[in-house]
């Protein structure tokens, strides 16, 4: 692992896979941390360089004292990659990594190769909802938040037949900053990332999972929709966190759509 500062930040980097192949950068959910990819590295690496990050406020990462928004986040991103000196990348986010990870392309497009979106949309959920979140959290703790958390990450099914597993997913929740996760509820929030969507031009994988709520699930087809060119990939009976429930379906989806626009 390495650590790389941006603008008085550290944030917390690890590199996996071959150095000279093709750069993949992942961004994170709100709430997870860079191990939430291991899974799908594993499947990817011997194919490509894997750039994983805790974003600022998450994981590792230090929060400092400027406000946090989905911008911030992507400059962030924007300097780990010059620092790092990758070139065009394979850009994947998950949910708030999702958003980053379009806005990435809208600041930096000659960064972004292609785009790979889990469990994203435009705008999600409700400004009043973050809010809510964050108050909670505020009130008493991330542990007020983790059931429904965990029914959004993973499927029912993935909770019932393996929860000594879910405790472990649970623990990276409960152990998140606090104050970083507040900060990324109000990132949240504030976001809507539409334009950057309706200005991609590259070619952009827009995962959803069958288990997703009804309106996470509305709001990734919205995105698919509005993504110039976009292909929508469903994985039956995932929820938002498809990458940690089925890692194998996900890369070989990633990889056919690679391997159509010559990027693989």
């Amino acid at each position: 692992m390495d650590f790389v500062k941006v603008d008085q930040e550290v944030l917390l980097t690890r590199r996996d896979g071959e150095p000279t192949a093709r750069r993949l950068v992942v961004a994170n959910a709100l709430g997870t941390d860079l191990r939430a990819w291991d899974r799908l590295t594993r499947y990817l690496c011997d194919r490509f360089h894997v750039v994983r990050h805790d974003m600022r406020g998450q994981g590792l990462s230090t929060l400092g004292d400027t406000p946090l928004d989905v911008d911030r986040l992507a400059r962030d991103l924007c300097a780990l990659m010059d620092q790092l000196d990758t070139g065009p990348a394979v850009v994947v986010g998950a949910e708030l990594g999702a958003m980053v990870a379009l806005t990435l392309s809208h600041q930096r497009p000659e960064l972004v190769e292609a785009l790979v979106l889990v469990g994203g949309g435009a705008r999600l959920d409700t400004p009043q909802h973050w809010h809510d979140r964050a108050r909670r959290v505020c009130a008493d703790g991330l542990a007020v938040i983790a059931d429904e958390t965990l029914e959004t990450w993973l499927p029912d099914a993935f909770r019932a037949q393996r929860p000594d597993e879910c405790r472990i997913w649970r623990n990276m929740l409960l152990r998140a900053p606090p104050a970083g996760y507040v900060a990324g509820c109000g990132a949240l929030a504030a976001a809507d990332a539409t334009a950057a969507a309706a200005a991609v031009q590259v070619p952009a994988l827009v995962f959803t999972g069958s288990a997703l709520g009804a309106e996470r699930r509305a709001a990734a087809t919205a995105l698919a929709d509005t993504i110039p060119g976009a292909e929508a990939a469903d994985v039956a009976g995932a929820a938002l966190l498809a990458h940690v429930d089925q890692p194998a379906p996900v890369a070989a989806t990633m990889m056919a759509f690679l391997e159509s626009h010559a990027l693989e």
